[in-house]
């Protein structure tokens, strides 16, 4: 099994996850580890570890995501940028839902200073999920102003395509976030948007995400 394989695979699992196909997902990089653990492929197996955590984080297994993140060897990420950033995004992702905003600070750090250091763009993966996890680490340590910022960013990032699933969540994050500015109009005005798009979409992650900030609102 080649790396490049188990990266489109990766790719795939983009879709997967946003179209809720989550155990279609895990029974083929489950056996796409496995075939990678046969061949000693590492890198190949780190990106199936990043690619279940991934999972995992989304599922709201934190503790799971963590795990397999910091399973993966450094070594490798240190050789791979893709892997490198993916690792960090799916573990910042993981201490925001634990409740640790300061190892998840230190995610962002790592982040942006091997960005600093290589002198490359994220990938539209990472990108997306980098900038709603920043949102929500502003969130929960209320910086409000900071959190606004970065779901306006995953905004404006996600528009031009258009990635309907990505824009439908950054309305749900700017919803929660008018709310806890204590902006109960602007909260609405932002979820009706969010909706919109929800409700005449197959997109279920987005949904349960959206779904999930009009309950709160």
């Amino acid at each position: 099994m080649s790396t490049s394989f188990v990266l489109f695979n990766v790719l795939e699992s983009t879709a997967l996850i946003h179209l809720g196909e989550w155990h279609e997902l895990q029974r083929e990089t489950t056996a796409a580890l496995e075939l990678a653990r046969v061949n000693a492929n590492h890198p190949a197996s780190a990106l199936c570890r990043l690619t279940l955590a991934w999972l995992y984080v989304e599922a709201m297994d934190f503790d799971g995501a963590r795990a397999l993140c910091e399973g993966v060897d450094e070594k490798i990420l240190a050789e791979n940028q893709f892997a490198y950033f993916f690792q960090r995004a799916v573990l910042a992702k993981a201490f925001v839902g634990l409740g640790e905003p300061q190892k998840a600070r230190h995610q962002f750090d790592d982040i942006h200073r091997r960005m600093d250091e290589d002198g490359i763009p994220l990938d539209f993966t990472i990108a997306t999920q980098l900038y709603h996890c920043l949102g929500e680490y502003c969130l929960q340590v209320a910086d409000i102003e900071q959190a606004r910022r970065w779901a306006r960013q995953l905004h404006d990032y996600a528009a031009p395509a258009p990635d309907h699933n990505h824009l439908a969540q950054a309305h749900g994050l700017l919803a929660r976030i008018a709310l806890a500015a204590g902006d109960p109009g602007e909260a609405r005005l932002e979820l009706s948007q969010a909706l919109s798009i929800v409700d005449n979409a197959d997109f279920p992650l987005a949904s349960w995400r959206v779904y999930d900030a009009a309950a709160e609102i």
